[in-house]
């Protein structure tokens, strides 16, 4: 598989599991005509952006925090980059801090179970 067809794929699981937050947790809204939205489109972009650029940076700073926590920190890193990025992103709208906690959750375990439907395994 390219590279380009991996990063497309990524940012659309990323589409899909904002949809997925953005229905089951009350406080991530979005605004425009669902399904096919641009604020999704841009929030699941600048969401893919985010953690590949600034998340690894924001891990290895907050190492001995996420070590002391036995790794618990990592819901605040990641609610605090999906923050970010309603942040960047006009349209798509996170009201507190837990429900962005909440929503990272979400997406992590919807991203995961898409990547495992969708991604193609690798053969040695």
């Amino acid at each position: 598989m390219s590279f380009i067809i991996k990063i497309l794929l990524r940012i659309f699981i990323n589409f899909l599991s904002i949809l997925a937050a953005d229905y089951l947790i009350r406080d991530i809204s979005i605004q425009g005509e669902l399904p096919l939205s641009m604020p999704v489109a841009w929030a699941a972009l600048s969401l893919s952006v985010i953690h590949a650029v600034i998340r690894p940076v924001v891990k290895l700073i907050s190492l001995p925090v996420t070590i002391l926590t036995l790794g618990l920190f990592l819901f605040v890193i990641n609610g605090l980059m999906l923050m970010l990025a309603d942040w960047i992103v006009p349209g798509f709208e996170i009201y507190g801090i837990w429900a962005a906690i909440k929503g990272a959750l979400v997406i992590s375990v919807t991203s995961w179970i898409l990547e495992v439907i969708l991604v193609p395994k690798k053969s040695d």
